[in-house]
């Protein structure tokens, strides 16, 4: 009740056209709890949380960290306008199964934080080269703060501007 009267607040702001929900469903090792439990007593809940979303003329991202694959069908299949997910999943199936819709992240972070600047480079232009027909794809390595070397943050930020440009 407490994330529907708070949604029902965000809503009503009318420059919000994108509202972000995130749950924590994974870890790096994939579900927290078995897939079934999540069917009979988590996703219900979500259908009501886009269903209040879309009523009011919002589109809804959904952010969940750590290894999606396992549930992936599932969260498609809740009727989300996006999906956000972390270094963990697979981006070539996320985008497979999200085609079309708001799809960001997917690249490790820790590659950030940690490689080189050939690492991330490379990382960054094959996620561009994957997602670069995805009209909805947006850039993003989460858990980065306050790990990053700052010049690193810099030409990773390079690297999406040169490579992540549409044609």
């Amino acid at each position: 009740q407490l994330t529907l009267r708070d949604l029902r607040a965000m809503c009503s702001v009318e420059d919000l056209p994108l509202i972000a929900c995130h749950d924590d469903l994974c870890s790096a090792a994939g579900p927290m709890f078995h897939p079934d439990w999540y069917r009979r007593y988590v996703y219900p809940r979500y259908r009501q949380v886009f269903d209040l979303i879309h009523t009011h003329g919002k589109k809804a991202l959904f952010v969940c960290d750590g290894d999606v694959m396992q549930i992936l069908p599932q969260l498609s299949a809740l009727e989300m306008d996006g999906l956000a997910v972390d270094g963990h999943s697979d981006l070539r199936m996320v985008r497979e199964a999200m085609s079309g819709r708001i799809i960001t992240g997917g690249m490790r972070s820790s590659i950030v934080s940690g490689g080189t600047l050939e690492e991330i480079e490379q990382m960054v232009r094959q996620t561009a080269s994957l997602m670069m027909d995805e009209p909805g794809y947006f850039f993003q390595s989460s858990g980065m703060a306050g790990t990053a070397p700052p010049d690193k943050v810099e030409f990773y930020q390079e690297c999406v501007r040169k490579y992540g440009k549409r044609q």
